[in-house]
């Protein structure tokens, strides 16, 4: 058997700059749907914008929690993979 061509699909690892409570339940209700559209600026391989429908799965999302004016700011790390 020959395949001409091979799909594939992106995968990121995203990290966020700190973000209040407030700003990481956004987040998880962004991030926790079915899919939902991601603009990617500069997208690597063509170095402009680019816009694709992602996912991501149930892999756990990680936080480091620290405390900046007596406020507890979390940053997130989560996986994007396209659809």
């Amino acid at each position: 058997m020959h395949r001409g061509r091979v799909a594939s699909k992106e995968k990121m690892q995203v990290r966020t700059i700190p973000l209040t409570r407030a700003q990481v339940s956004t987040l998880h209700n962004l991030i926790y749907q079915e899919s939902y559209t991601a603009r990617v600026t500069p997208y690597p391989k063509t170095n402009s914008a680019h816009t694709m429908t992602m996912y991501s799965n149930n892999v756990s999302t990680s936080y480091v929690i620290h405390k900046e004016n007596g406020e507890d700011l979390q940053t997130v790390t989560f996986p994007m993979i396209e659809n």
